[in-house]
C-alpha cells in the first residue's frame, strides 16, 4: 500500500508552478525532501531560485513542510532559514501526516492531493 504515490513528475522543485500545480489542483500543503531537492548537496544551501518559489507558494495559499530522513540540527536550521516547518524521521512523519496527526491547519492530511 502506498502512502503517497505521485501524478506528476518534476525535474526541479523550481518547475512546479505554485498557481497551476498547486493551487488549481487544490493542494494546500506540499511536502517536500530537503537533500539535493531544497539544499543542493555540493553547496549545503538552497540556490537562490528554491528560496524564492517557496517565499511565494504563501501566496497561492499552499505552505511548504520538509520530510527528512535527515533528522541533524542543520536540517532544523535549513527549515529556519527556508521559512518552511520541518518534520524528522522520513517515513515516521509521513505515516503521522497521512493520518492528520501532524497536518498544520488542522485539516486531515489524508484529504490533500498529492503532487
Amino acid at each position: 500500500m502506498h502512502l503517497f504515490r505521485p501524478d506528476r513528475h518534476f525535474t526541479r522543485v523550481t518547475a512546479i508552478d505554485p498557481a497551476r500545480d498547486l493551487r488549481d489542483a487544490g493542494i494546500s500543503c506540499v511536502l517536500l525532501d530537503m537533500d539535493n531537492t531544497l539544499v543542493a548537496r555540493d553547496t549545503h544551501a538552497a540556490p537562490d531560485d528554491v528560496r524564492v518559489w517557496l517565499e511565494g507558494l504563501g501566496a497561492y495559499g499552499v505552505r511548504a513542510c520538509i520530510l527528512s530522513n535527515n533528522c541533524h540540527a542543520s536540517a532544523y536550521d535549513h527549515a529556519r532559514d527556508l521559512g518552511t516547518s520541518y518534520r524528522g524521521e522520513g517515513m515516521q512523519a509521513a505515516a503521522l501526516f497521512s493520518t492528520g496527526a501532524l497536518a498544520p491547519d488542522g485539516e486531515p492530511a489524508r484529504k490533500r492531493p498529492s503532487v
